[in-house]
């Protein structure tokens, strides 16, 4: 940041990331979580889940209302982000420490028609089916509503770095209530499915 006539200013020359280093072969996105029009609380829940697990993480301290150089949105989930160093560095983390598994955490809103947790894969294209079965079968058991692209199936980040075979990733998006204030039970679902992948990769 830096003062122009008078006015702070954001410039984006800075990283727009924060990072959790890890051990595990996972990583942990949340490419939505600096307001304004965050994914509330999903960066805390992100870096959370990973202190917990062992898992990297990658935490936005960019707003998608920000605007990178080229002039599109500062929405590290899009193709024309793959030049940024959030999304650079997912793929330095892929290929220099070995990260198999990405988990793109997303927040929605909650609605009645909507379940807790909807799961996208790119129409099952970013991860094996198996493991797939297996992660909506562990939250289902741990007490979740559980969609499998009922309305999302998932960004730029599963296309661009994952090829459902040397790299697997999935999309969760949590629900506004799992995600309030207090409410430990977007981390629960989180954990369940880094717990899910890591008996996997």
């Amino acid at each position: 940041m830096e003062l122009e006539d008078g006015k702070v200013s954001t410039r984006m020359d800075i990283n727009g990331y924060i990072e959790l280093t890890g051990t595990r072969p996972v990583l942990i996105t949340a490419p939505h979580a600096q307001g304004p029009g965050a994914d509330v609380f999903t960066g805390e829940i992100a870096w959370k889940v990973a202190q917990a697990t062992g898992a990297y993480a990658l935490v936005a301290t960019v707003s998608r209302r920000a605007k990178l150089e080229d002039g599109n949105p500062a929405d590290y989930n899009r193709e024309w982000a793959r030049n940024t160093p959030f999304r650079r560095r997912i793929d330095e983390l892929i290929k220099r420490y070995g990260v198999r598994f990405i988990i793109d955490v997303h927040g929605m809103e909650s609605d009645p028609v909507r379940p807790d947790v909807d799961l996208g894969t790119l129409g099952g294209r970013s991860v094996k089916g198996k493991l797939v079965s297996k992660i909506v079968k562990r939250l289902e058991e741990a007490g979740f509503d559980v969609g499998f692209e009922q309305e999302f199936q998932g960004g730029d980040i599963l296309e661009y770095h994952c090829d459902g075979e040397r790299v697997q990733g999935v999309q969760l998006e949590l629900s506004e209530e799992l995600r309030e204030l207090g409410e430990y039970r977007a981390v629960q679902a989180v954990l369940v499915v880094v717990n899910t992948v890591l008996e996997e990769v």
